[in-house]
């Protein structure tokens, strides 16, 4: 239990938001679903999709499709294979196509009766369109989770933060903070609901920090 909540603990408290840093007057919504469809031994299939909005969430400027593989190891540890196709359909730009490959790995630690603490670890390979070099992005989650008791919808409350490293590894470039978020049970399947704070290292210096608001479906 100690090492996981040190792990945490380093990185909430990293120097994610410099003096240079300004704020971005935008609310963004994001809005994604995810399904299984096939679920054998340790093994699972599963299709997601995702929508974001940006300009005050007037402006569709983001769509993903993926599918997801699955391999539970252990109780307490997950593997992950997923190939995305992403769409960015700039404010003041042009519209790109992105194809994702995706590799994650996510221990988890019990912490009392009703906590636990995962990390996903994923490491992705993109393909973009036209001049935009490819790239190796790595992403770090850290999540603590606090099952509810009762037996109204709400399941759980989660918080916690994540780090992107992008440019061939070499440069922390974004961070979301989720200050707090719930998963509600609803009919067969579960809906995550949450607020994220996320932070853009801008190429030309400084840091802009915008707010989302969210939620993804699962069944």
């Amino acid at each position: 239990m100690r090492i996981p909540t040190l792990i945490c603990a380093a990185l909430l408290a990293c120097p994610l938001y410099p003096a240079t840093a300004f704020s971005q007057d935008d609310l963004q919504t994001w809005h994604a679903v995810n399904g299984r469809y096939s679920q054998t031994g340790k093994w699972t299939l599963g299709v997601a999709g995702e929508l974001r909005f940006d300009d005050d969430s007037s402006h569709l400027w983001f769509i993903r499709a993926t599918h997801m593989a699955r391999y539970q190891w252990r109780d307490n540890l997950a593997f992950d294979g997923n190939v995305s196709y992403m769409r960015q359909r700039l404010l003041h730009g042009p519209e790109i196509d992105n194809v994702r490959g995706e590799l994650a790995l996510t221990p988890r630690w019990k912490i009392g009766e009703r906590a636990h603490f995962d990390v996903r670890n994923q490491l992705e390979l993109w393909w973009r369109e036209g001049d935009v070099a490819d790239d190796i992005l790595y992403r770090v989650y850290p999540r603590f989770v606090f099952q509810l008791s009762g037996t109204g919808p709400a399941q759980s409350l989660f918080f916690g933060n994540e780090l992107l490293w992008g440019k061939n590894l070499d440069g922390l470039f974004q961070n979301r903070f989720y200050p707090i978020g719930a998963t509600l049970a609803v009919g067969s399947g579960w809906v995550d609901v949450y607020t994220m704070v996320f932070s853009n290292d801008l190429p030309a210096g400084g840091w802009v920090h915008g707010l989302v608001i969210g939620q993804n479906w699962r069944f």
